[in-house]
């Protein structure tokens, strides 16, 4: 198993280098001079100038993203164009609020997409199959931004059950912190539900028909033991896929629906760095999005090994 990690997490790596240096490129050849918009209004063109041989902006592109990811490895991503704060600290305020979103949403998709998708299998073919399958496909085809927008007008302004805008801490109390989040995580959280949902139905359904289920369920093993230990584990290999997917989906839909409840996390802040140009934010908030995604990915690829040994071969 550790070998196999070792697998995985060298082919990890370069993709964390092509990843920052593609946008770092993309950053660069995008129209506007990050040194003119910090001059301010009517700046001479030796002002400008100056203040591009203090970002280093004179140098080859290459060289910049050397020194860079050269820094960004020991935890250095520079200091932000706005207000001249580091990056780390600036990224490192607005990062619980959106752990904390996806974590809930995530959260919700496991738990209701699995419970429903077990569901939907053991009554296969059933007017409740049917049901569960008619509804995940249907949220399958809402958009998160929508389904937002109609949870905070129905629970929020015509309900009153729970926060329109605004994060409180988890150190303010656990319900205070849920009431928050709880709208936000629903609307990240409906699709890959749905998708955890249908995969879950269909990979579990096609299990319980195999021989050695059967054979289980012949030698006296119980309902409940047959499906956690034997056939839960073979079709949750399926729903591993889809959920490393959609985790990264979820993660970049924070953008969208932090901007709806007003919510103070990286969403927000990528917004902001891209309409400011604050370059150095920007860039630490894709290096630090995209090593997310590959840690989630690398514990998915693990997780295969566990499902099933015949890939850590």
């Amino acid at each position: 198993m550790t070998l196999y990690a070792l697998r995985r997490l060298a082919v990890a790596l370069p993709i964390l280098v092509a990843v920052t240096f593609c946008v770092f490129a993309l950053v660069d050849l995008a129209p506007g001079d990050p040194a003119a918009a910090i001059a301010g209004e009517n700046p001479t063109p030796e002002r400008i100038n100056e203040i591009r041989v203090m970002l280093g902006l004179d140098e080859p592109l290459l060289t910049r993203y050397v020194s860079w990811f050269t820094a960004a490895v020991q935890a250095d991503l520079g200091s932000s164009l706005a207000n001249g704060q580091s990056v780390t600290e600036v990224i490192g305020d607005r990062l619980p609020v959106t752990i904390s979103l996806v974590f809930v949403a995530m959260l919700i998709t496991l738990v209701v997409g699995l419970a429903a998708g077990m569901l939907a299998a053991l009554r296969h073919g059933r007017p409740t199959d049917r049901v569960i399958t008619a509804l995940a496909s249907g949220a399958i085809a809402l958009p998160p931004f929508w389904v937002a927008l109609v949870l905070v007008l129905l629970f929020s302004v015509n309900l009153g059950w729970f926060p329109s805008i605004g994060y409180e801490p988890l150190s303010a109390g656990l319900w205070p912190w849920l009431s928050h989040l709880l709208l936000p995580a629903i609307a990240l959280s409906l699709l890959p539900m749905a998708e955890v949902t249908m995969q879950f139905r269909q990979a579990l359904a096609t299990v319980l028909k195999l021989d050695y289920i059967t054979n289980a369920e012949a030698r006296g093993l119980s309902r409940p033991r047959v499906l956690g230990k034997h056939a839960a584990k073979n079709a949750a290999v399926p729903v591993t896929t889809v959920f490393a997917y959609r985790f990264a989906q979820v993660l970049g839909g924070t953008v969208a629906i932090e901007s709806v409840f007003d919510l103070p996390g990286i969403g927000r802040l990528a917004v902001n760095s891209v309409l400011s140009r604050d370059i150095p934010v920007l860039l630490g908030l894709v290096a630090l999005t995209t090593l997310i995604v590959l840690v989630i990915n690398l514990l998915v690829d693990i997780s295969y090994g566990y499902f099933n040994p015949k890939v850590r071969t």
